[in-house]
């Protein structure tokens, strides 16, 4: 039998099994035969290898297991439930805790991950649902710490925290509405949790949820690493470069149609400011003449046009599968550097804390604020730094930071002071606030 009878004949079974015919041709699942069938039994009620939850088990899930912890982040192993879980584990105080991750590719964080975390795939393997073992260890979990949002999970037991430890406060409006659910939520300080409570629609008698104590991910940001340090160095030396500068758009195109902005419909790249190649080599020259390194770092979102920069001196592109590589943390890495460029992503906000100098590109301000909007009426107070328009203003920030200049730096502590809570230790904070140093 030939592989187009074989597709054939599952898709039969398929449409026996699911009594859904066409149902193949709106999936966004994997294709194939294995992707076929799997998705027959998947709508039968069955995950290959086990079946999925009953309603009886909706109904009835796992007990709650004291002292298991299972932590979730978008992106794998990283950002704030990386920091926090990190930290816990370097603590006697917790030795006795379960530790589980939830993760995409277990296999690619072999030796990386602690001994003691269990990790456990996140997603089943013939499609993008989430694993029947993932559902069940968040169920059977005292403590969930997470990044976007677990919905998928379903149910919620009273003896269960659900901690959203977010990924980052900025002025982006919520598009489309999004509702998550948390028991607790982090933002950066009481003038945030004023503003997500409107962005989440959080009535008043619930804004106890609403934690302004910082994110983890602080922590390693403050610190840096002996990793990153000598990753930044040497990225400076090869370049001759005395200064570098990390440039860190938002996105505006991504594979997700419900987050698209369309902002920037005139750039080859989807970058502000460097609108053609020629904007490019511009750049590159403007970064050659100052002696800085200009490092531009994907969104795990963006879907960007290809950057050549084997042809450039002063400019290199990274993402995040780069710093995965070198087993370094982005903000372990963001310590490292000089100077910051960015635009309405929340790591504007973040670096604030390392106060160092910020360019926000604003070339299509008015664009943005029409396409997703923004929560404050003049975001612009709350960008203390050089304001880019154009390649020149970019160009002058590049100077500028090469020379070592700082001429936002009474501006920008006034902004930190407002939007930030500072404390010794961030990880500490969150822990104390759950009563989870007492255990």
């Amino acid at each position: 039998m030939n592989l187009e009878r074989i597709v054939k004949k599952a898709k039969r079974i398929r449409r026996k099994i699911c009594k859904l015919p066409g149902w193949l041709s709106r999936s966004r699942h994997k294709e194939g035969v294995i992707g076929t069938i799997g998705k027959a039994f998947s709508k039968a009620g069955w995950e290959l290898g086990g079946r999925r939850l009953t309603d009886y088990e909706m109904r009835h899930p796992r007990p709650v297991l004291k002292n298991k912890l299972v932590f979730d982040s978008y992106g794998d192993y990283g950002d704030n439930a990386r920091a926090l879980c990190e930290y816990m584990l370097q603590q006697e105080c917790y030795s006795d805790f379960e530790f589980v991750w939830l993760i995409d590719n277990p296999k690619r964080y072999r030796g990386t991950l602690s001994p003691r975390i269990r990790a456990v795939r996140r997603e089943a393997l013939w499609d993008n649902r989430i694993s029947l073992k993932a559902i069940r260890e968040v169920h059977s979990a005292q403590y969930v710490f997470y990044t976007v949002n677990v919905n998928w999970a379903k149910v919620a037991q009273k003896d269960q925290v659900f901690v959203n430890l977010w990924h980052g406060c900025s002025f982006k409006d919520n598009k489309g509405n999004r509702r998550i659910f948390f028991d607790y939520y982090l933002v950066t300080s009481p003038f945030f949790r004023d503003l997500k409570a409107k962005y989440w629609n959080i009535p008043e008698y619930d804004l106890y949820k609403i934690l302004p104590l910082g994110y983890p991910r602080y922590d390693v940001m403050k610190a840096g690493s002996e990793k990153a340090r000598n990753l930044v160095t040497e990225l400076k030396a090869k370049k001759g470069c005395s200064q570098a500068v990390i440039w860190m758009p938002t996105f505006r195109r991504s594979d997700s149609r419900r987050l698209n902005e369309h902002s920037l419909d005139n750039s080859v790249f989807n970058l502000p400011i460097v609108l053609s190649n020629e904007d490019l080599i511009h750049a590159d020259k403007a970064c050659a003449q100052a002696n800085v390194l200009l490092i531009l770092k994907k969104h795990r979102l963006h879907r960007m046009g290809t950057v050549d920069t084997k042809s450039l001196t002063n400019i290199i592109y990274i993402d995040d599968e780069w710093l995965e590589d070198r087993n370094v943390q982005l903000y372990e890495f963001l310590h490292e550097t000089d100077a910051l460029i960015t635009d309405y992503s929340s790591v504007g906000i973040d670096y604030l804390l390392l106060d160092r100098p910020i360019g926000f590109t604003l070339d299509d301000f008015e664009s943005y604020r029409e396409s997703r909007g923004f929560t404050v009426d003049n975001p612009l107070e709350y960008m203390p730094g050089k304001r880019i328009y154009n390649l020149t203003d970019f160009e002058d920030f590049i100077a500028e930071t090469g020379q070592a200049l700082d001429p936002y730096r009474e501006e920008r502590r006034a902004v930190t002071d407002r939007i930030h809570v500072k404390c010794d230790c961030y990880c500490q904070s969150l822990l104390e606030h759950l009563n989870l140093t007492k255990q």
